[in-house]
C-alpha cells in the first residue's frame, strides 16, 4: 500500500514538472 502511494506521488510530481516545462516552452 505504501509503495503504491509513493509511486502515485512520483507520477504526479513528474506530471506537474512536465506540465510546467511545456507551459514554459509554449
Amino acid at each position: 500500500m505504501r509503495t503504491v502511494t509513493i509511486k502515485v506521488r512520483i507520477r504526479s510530481d513528474r506530471l506537474t514538472s512536465l506540465s510546467t516545462m511545456t507551459g514554459i516552452k509554449s
